[in-house]
């Protein structure tokens, strides 16, 4: 166990009830101009992040910019 401060408390990604993902926490909590790279070997599902990025635009009325890594190692997705 560990005591934290208040700004420590405030940049710890957390998740809220249900099923959720680090990914999908991580894109909820993310302010306009900061980004996220997700390394393929980090990702173990079939479909990419930019389906997570989508569904969260759709419904929380945000909007990301998503682009493919060009050595294709994995993905940035930024908030604009």
């Amino acid at each position: 166990m560990k005591i934290i401060e208040k700004s420590e408390f405030d940049q710890l990604i957390t998740k809220g009830r249900g099923r959720t993902t680090p990914i999908r926490s991580a894109l909820l909590t993310l302010q306009p101009g900061q980004a996220v790279v997700i390394h393929k070997k980090d990702w173990k599902v079939k479909y990419t992040p930019f389906s997570i990025a989508t569904q969260i635009e759709r419904k929380h009325g945000v909007t990301f910019k998503k682009v493919s890594l060009a050595d294709g190692s994995g993905w940035a997705i930024q908030r604009v």
